[in-house]
């Protein structure tokens, strides 16, 4: 099996190996360049089809490198390729342990959990890794597609209806000894609530209630693995039992599993009305996980009067050496219409945590997420006149702090005066600051 997503190409095999020469002095290779070059091997010998020395290789540039996370991803690839499921599905996680937002690390993932049947975990790592591209990037495309295939976007299309199960002719047995358990359970009498409910469900296979009912019992003495069984059976035999999937996604949260956690929100989400309380619970609870603002920007490209705008970070820049940067916001209909319904915006660093909401405009001041000179991704969100989320859009802007060495150089051949930057500052913010410098003295 072989995809064209699944491995990081980005590295020209041995392209990084190079050392630096300065006159008669030779820097020694790091350990992320002698990883990096052995990591390249190894993906020459996959292509020839030796998965042995492949797979050396990719394990000996892990060890040289812990903190390198593309050879786990390049392992997962191998081991997924040979069956070997369950030790790929751990090398993936562990370049995502190194890397959080390692987007071929989250798409593989997705797709090795929709081939074990993990839908719930497979549409958490789509998630992710729509978020983390730009939209015209094929794997962000791809992530949306099959978002769209597992029903996420059906979150909004309004309330389903609930099911009690097949009724048997001894469903008013069984809704009797559940409501008997129940009153038991208030009284805090856990083992007569317990026998009822368990008699519930033998009067009435089919009814999903008492199966709920277990697991809230079973979940509030500590008992959470026999607490997911239960909820998982109501489910079984009700998929749109809102209260099961809304225990599900709390049970999930507390043991950490974020992200069957996500999936069961996203349910009880799709599954109520917009007046019903546990909606907009689970809304709170999307919006807390990072979840909702990735579902407004698939809904804004689905929609068929979507709002539309961008975000854009000193006026595009590629660079900045200063984390404190200008934001220019514009929003409009699809159509070209008036902007109406926003009032008010909040923005975010990570897409998680955002500001207090303050009224709508086009331009704002705004400090960036502080750690190693890297891209910084600001998020916008609009809300409407009551709170309620209406579109999310980010721009990205490299930081580099660091100083930027310039100075005059004098022609020798017409005594002109030229400005210089540092040769030896290649990347984006460099161009960038001496551009602007370059603007301001001009040269002569």
């Amino acid at each position: 099996m072989t995809r064209a997503i699944v491995l990081n190409r980005w590295v020209v095999p041995g392209c990084l190996a190079l050392l630096a020469f300065s006159g008669a002095d030779v820097r020694a290779a790091t350990p992320r360049e002698e990883a990096v070059a052995v990591r390249n091997k190894g993906y020459e010998f996959q292509l020839l089809g030796d998965r042995a020395r492949a797979l050396t290789s990719y394990q000996k540039a892990a060890l040289l490198d812990p903190a390198y996370p593309t050879p786990h991803n390049d392992i997962g690839v191998l081991l997924e390729e040979q069956g070997w499921l369950t030790a790929s599905e751990q090398a993936y996680r562990k370049a995502l342990t190194l890397d959080p937002n390692y987007r071929e690390a989250h798409a593989n993932l997705s797709l090795l959990y929709e081939r074990m049947g993990e839908r719930e975990q497979a549409i958490y790592h789509w998630l992710k890794r729509y978020q983390l591209g730009d939209l015209e990037d094929p794997g962000t495309i791809r992530a949306k597609e099959r978002l769209v295939a597992l029903g996420v976007v059906d979150a909004f299309a309004g309330p389903m209806p609930e099911s009690e199960g097949p009724v048997s002719p001894n469903r008013d047995q069984a809704t009797g000894a559940r409501i008997k358990g129940y009153e038991f359970q208030l009284q805090g009498m856990w083992e007569q609530a317990l026998a009822w409910y368990e008699k519930s469900v033998a009067l009435d296979p089919g009814f999903p209630v008492p199966h709920n009912d277990i697991g809230i019992l079973l979940e509030e003495q500590g008992r959470l693995d026999e607490a997911e069984a239960a909820y998982r059976k109501a489910l079984s035999l009700d998929p749109n039992y809102r209260e099961a999937h809304a225990n599900l996604a709390m049970l999930y949260e507390r043991v950490g599993e974020q992200q069957k956690a996500v999936y069961h929100w996203l349910k009880r989400y799709q599954l109520g009305g917009p007046t019903d309380p546990g909606t907009a619970r689970a809304k709170d609870r999307l919006m807390a996980l990072g979840v909702m603002d990735i579902l407004l920007d698939l809904r804004a490209g689905l929609s068929a009067y979507p709002l539309t705008g961008f975000l854009s970070i000193n006026e595009g820049a590629l660079a900045t050496h200063i984390p404190t940067v200008s934001l220019s916001l514009d929003a409009a209909t699809a159509d070209d219409l008036e902007l109406e319904g926003v009032a008010t915006m909040q923005f975010s660093n990570d897409g998680i945590s955002y500001s207090e909401p303050e009224p709508y405009n086009t331009s704002r001041t705004w400090t960036l997420a502080t750690g190693p000179d890297g891209p910084r991704r600001v998020y916008v969100r609009l809300l409407g006149g009551e709170g309620q989320p209406l579109a999310v859009f980010h721009d990205t802007i490299e930081l580099d702090a660091s100083p930027l060495t310039v100075y005059v150089t004098r022609s020798a051949a017409d005594g002109r005066e030229q400005l210089v930057g540092d040769a030896m500052r290649s990347n984006a913010a460099a161009r960038e600051a001496f551009r602007a410098l370059a603007e301001e003295h001009g040269n002569w």
